[in-house]
């Protein structure tokens, strides 16, 4: 009978375990910053970015910049200047970005296309028929 009940009570104590590790946890899983530093160190040997926290919906990510702000304390004043240059700067530097890929991609379209037009490619191969008559599948 004992033996039964501490099973019975190791039953209880895993499943309490289980839920326990199954339950949501609220906020950040790592502090902000500690997620911006280890975003960085991966995204050196990548040709973009990593956001710290893709899962985040921007009212959370707002919220953290709200506690962050509130806690730089005295200091709020030198950093507002601070931050609005380097928020326009990097607003630059997104925007100088995209408009060198559309240059880029309008350059490879404009040489695919005179080589079409002159071509480079040699001739259109002939839609292949079916009795002359019903189209195949395929190009």
């Amino acid at each position: 009978m004992a033996k039964k009940d501490k099973v019975k009570e190791l039953k209880r104590e895993s499943r309490f375990a289980a839920m326990e590790a199954l339950r949501p946890t609220g906020g950040f899983p790592v502090p902000p910053r500690e997620a911006i530093s280890q975003a960085k160190k991966v995204s050196k040997k990548l040709p973009y970015p990593i956001a710290p926290y893709p899962q985040a919906n921007p009212l959370q990510l707002f919220r953290w910049a709200q506690h962050e702000w509130w806690q730089l304390g005295r200091w709020r004043g030198l950093a507002l200047p601070v931050v609005a240059i380097v928020a326009l700067l990097t607003w630059e530097k997104e925007q100088a970005l995209k408009e060198e890929r559309w240059h880029e991609i309008e350059m490879a379209q404009t040489r695919r296309r005179a080589a079409e037009l002159y071509g480079a490619f040699g001739p259109r191969p002939h839609k292949k028929k079916l009795l002359g008559i019903i189209p195949l599948p395929g190009r």
